[in-house]
């Protein structure tokens, strides 16, 4: 951080940033857990994370690909939270989107896909640009579907 004391006409230190543009395909923010989605204070940094790029360009929308958890998770610890069920956490996203921040619901994509062994509890979440393709739920990278996605 720096502090820049300036006389009142005078311009200022740096150049603005300039504004980002919207990307040409879909661009995946990441892939969390629900071990780390169970603890309010990460959820809300993921929430908040795309929420903001949503609230930034409305031509943007998000795809949540979730995956349920396969196997049971070991006992939990007494100051644990409880476990979260990725498909739950994904619809209250979803209709906080929507109810709180204005997201209109086709800007919302959600994708169950199925599990497995090395794949399992977690969401990935997407930012989609309009007329970009859908991300592959069982590509080995970060590869998109080609296929229409929303208006």
């Amino acid at each position: 951080m720096q502090l820049w004391i300036l006389p009142r006409d005078a311009p200022p230190p740096v150049k603005e940033a300039e504004t980002e543009g919207t990307p040409k395909k879909a661009v995946q923010i990441g892939t969390y857990n629900d071990y780390l989605l169970k603890y309010p204070k990460d959820e809300r940094w993921v929430f908040n994370g795309f929420a903001d790029v949503l609230r930034a360009n409305e031509q943007l929308s998000v795809c949540l690909i979730t995956r349920p958890r396969i196997n049971v998770l070991e006992e939990v610890l007494p100051d644990e939270p409880p476990d979260i069920d990725p498909l739950e956490l994904v619809d209250r996203w979803k209709a906080e989107l929507m109810e709180k921040a204005g997201i209109k619901e086709d800007r919302i994509i959600v994708i169950h896909a199925t599990a497995d062994e090395s794949r399992e509890g977690e969401v990935e979440v997407w930012i989609v640009p309009p007329g970009a393709d859908l991300p592959d739920p069982y590509a080995s990278g970060n590869e998109v579907l080609e296929t229409e996605s929303p208006k």
